[in-house]
């Protein structure tokens, strides 16, 4: 690649990533709303952003190895047809997937009119993790059914040859090869968490259940405080870490796993 080809993509990269970045962080840095933000509930809607990204993310990779083991590693009749019906979320956006589920499972849905009882009024947390989860997992799976296709069968091959029944060997090699690929789906999962705002808004907020990105349309939309931009660039700045921090986390396990 020539030198004025990679000045060009830098500059452009620049220019669509860190000048952004760099005006969100210069907006937050402004002024100290902190004290401001700690009144309104920024400790507790961020312990809700973690605490739901990271339970629906160790959800996602759990369901999406588990689905590449089943459709790439086996011989299941019937595997085209079930993973495109287990991968329908990924078609669906998160808020309208919200609704869907809404108008099933909660007072005066579906269910309720057929069976006369609601299963689960699924407001508040756990609703919200369920919904993340849901939406999150076709994601973990592309990543590591791309990962089990790199494998070379060689290595599972001689694993059978040596006497270990299937199940061994997918524990004792196909597992911890995989490993940094469930890193990276565990990253991406929960990084996409963090900045949902669909399923929090739609579900989380009619129980009470606030999270950073309905804390930031809060603040936009009431009109509470003198300086809206400048505030909600904070809290900006606090989803710009939580992101940073998944993927120095990523890393970390990543090289070790390498190691």
């Amino acid at each position: 690649m020539t030198l004025p080809l990679r000045l060009a993509l830098w500059a452009s990269l620049a220019g669509v990533m860190v000048v952004p970045l760099a005006l969100v962080i210069s907006l937050g840095l402004g002024a100290n709303h902190l004290p401001e933000l700690i009144d309104q509930g920024l400790l507790r809607a961020t312990a809700n952003s973690l605490v739901s990204s990271l339970l629906s993310a160790i959800g996602a990779v759990i369901i999406g190895t588990l689905m590449a083991f089943l459709l790439d590693r086996t011989d299941l009749p019937g595997r085209g047809a079930l993973r495109l019906l287990l991968l329908t979320p990924l078609f669906i956006p998160p808020f309208i997937g919200a609704i869907a589920w809404s108008g099933l499972l909660t007072d005066g849905g579906l269910v309720d009119r057929v069976l006369g009882f609601s299963p689960w009024n699924f407001y508040g947390g756990p609703g919200v993790v369920f919904l993340l989860t849901l939406h999150a997992y076709p994601m973990a799976y592309f990543v590591v059914a791309a990962a089990l296709r790199r494998i070379p069968a060689e290595l599972e091959e001689a694993s059978r040859l040596s006497g270990a029944r299937p199940s061994r060997t997918q524990v004792d090699i196909t597992l911890p090869l995989i490993r940094p690929a469930m890193a990276a789906a565990f990253t991406l999962t929960f990084v996409s968490g963090i900045g949902d705002f669909g399923i929090p808004v739609i579900v989380g907020l009619p129980a009470g259940y606030e999270t950073l990105s309905t804390m930031v349309y809060r603040f936009l939309e009431s009109g509470s405080v003198a300086s809206p931009l400048q505030t909600v660039s904070q809290i900006g700045v606090v989803l710009l870490l939580l992101g940073v921090l998944g993927t120095l986390l990523d890393r970390q396990v990543t090289k070790g796993s390498v190691e």
